[in-house]
């Protein structure tokens, strides 16, 4: 959704901060891969399943280039990903919660971005339902 906005580098980041998420549960669910696929296809890069840089490297450097907003996207975009196979599991909190503290955003700018995403996911499903009858 928000995507559009970031550099090249920010994106090549934000893929590595999702897959790091990802993995973050021990489980790369189908439903996050789908996820994955398409944030690729919004930023128009290629799609990589590949974890190339430790997720301290990645978060260092978004510190440094990234805007605030753009640090806020990040961390909204991220909460997508985390909650694809509508599973919100403590070691994605934590890691939530490391990533909002590393790019000095308010863990409260996480909580409501889950929030926000999981109240969309059921719109989505009822609007689905109105259309399928």
């Amino acid at each position: 959704m928000f995507l559009v906005n970031l550099s090249e580098k920010e994106k090549q980041l934000f893929l590595q901060a999702s897959l790091h998420i990802s993995h973050s549960d021990e489980k790369f669910s189908d439903e996050e891969k789908l996820v994955i696929v398409t944030l690729c296809q919004e930023m128009a890069i290629p799609v990589s399943n590949e974890l190339t840089q430790s997720l301290d490297e990645v978060l260092n450097e978004l510190k440094q280039i990234a805007s605030p907003p753009i640090k806020r996207s990040i961390v909204f975009e991220l909460a997508g990903v985390i909650m694809a196979d509508e599973v919100y599991a403590d070691s994605e909190k934590a890691l939530m919660a490391r990533i909002s503290d590393a790019l000095g955003v308010d863990i409260e700018v996480s909580e409501e971005s889950v929030r926000l995403i999981t109240q969309m996911s059921e719109i989505y499903k009822s609007a689905a339902k109105l259309i399928r009858g």
